[in-house]
């Protein structure tokens, strides 16, 4: 499912997921003391999050369209 332009916000919902996601853990590695894995963590996170509303906008366009 390739985003379109009636998706608006979604073609770029991933990747600024997965920079809020690394500079929130790196700032919680920063507290913690562990920053790479923090920031690892987060960026996986991030882009998780982003992947999962990333799919659910897609999936209701293409239910809209029916």
């Amino acid at each position: 499912m390739m985003p379109t332009r009636d998706n608006g916000y979604t073609n770029i919902v991933m990747l600024v997921a997965t920079v809020v996601g690394a500079i929130s853990g790196t700032i919680i590695g920063l507290v913690l003391g562990r920053m790479l894995m923090g920031t690892f963590i987060g960026g996986g996170l991030g882009y998780a999050i982003g992947t999962l509303i990333y799919f659910l906008k897609v999936k209701e366009d293409i239910n809209k369209h029916k």
